[in-house]
């Protein structure tokens, strides 16, 4: 009877794996400072390498391209704060309440890196594969906001002469990171002063007065 092999299980370090986590934690806090300060067009992969002193090929190892590397640094600061509660929202039985809760969303999606905001927002506008994936984002931003509005539509909630579809488009112009960035990271509001704003300003212009 020929003897069977078992499979030889492939052993992974465990200081190995801190070693390759902690580099890359090291290359996205480069990338993020240069990115912050230089813009992403200016920033080179050999800058990234020398702020985390580390060798070019070293960066490219682990993340390739420069956009990838904006992409990681996206998921790993904006992304996993979107926060998944648009179904408790949607079901919030007071219209104030609902748009609160969408303004909410905004600031937390927004205010845990306003700076990488900032650089995706104007990356997406000089490189098509990010203009893209930033359209992409949007269009799922407006689907949110499109079941925001027709649960107010469904009820009767919106203001006389503000339609399902106006609606959506009025939440979805307002309640998003361009809009943030400008009143926030440029002009220097605070978060509970956007929200609040934001808040009241979608409140003003889509509901009723006997909702408002």
């Amino acid at each position: 009877m020929a003897d069977v092999k078992t499979p030889r299980r492939r052993y992974r370090s465990p200081r190995r794996t801190g070693q390759v986590d902690a580099t890359r934690q090291a290359i996205l806090v480069a990338a993020r400072r240069l990115f912050r300060e230089r813009g992403f067009p200016r920033t080179t992969i050999a800058a990234i390498a020398a702020e985390a002193n580390l060798a070019v090929p070293t960066v490219y190892k682990h993340f390739g391209t420069k956009r990838r590397l904006l992409l990681d640094l996206i998921e790993a600061t904006i992304n996993v704060r979107v926060p998944s509660q648009l179904a408790a929202v949607v079901a919030d039985a007071i219209p104030r309440d609902r748009l609160a809760g969408l303004a909410r969303m905004c600031v937390v999606l927004a205010s845990g890196a306003p700076d990488v905001v900032s650089v995706a927002l104007s990356a997406s506008a000089v490189d098509p594969e990010l203009g893209a994936m930033f359209r992409q984002m949007a269009e799922g931003r407006r689907r949110s906001a499109a079941l925001v509005a027709r649960s107010l539509a469904a009820e009767g909630s919106l203001r006389t002469g503000v339609s399902e579809e106006r609606a959506r488009d009025v939440m979805f112009a307002l309640a998003g990171p361009d809009v943030y960035e400008v009143l926030v990271t440029r002009f220097g509001w605070s978060d509970d002063e956007f929200e609040a704003w934001l808040s009241e300003t979608l409140a003003t212009a889509l509901l009723e007065p006997r909702n408002g």
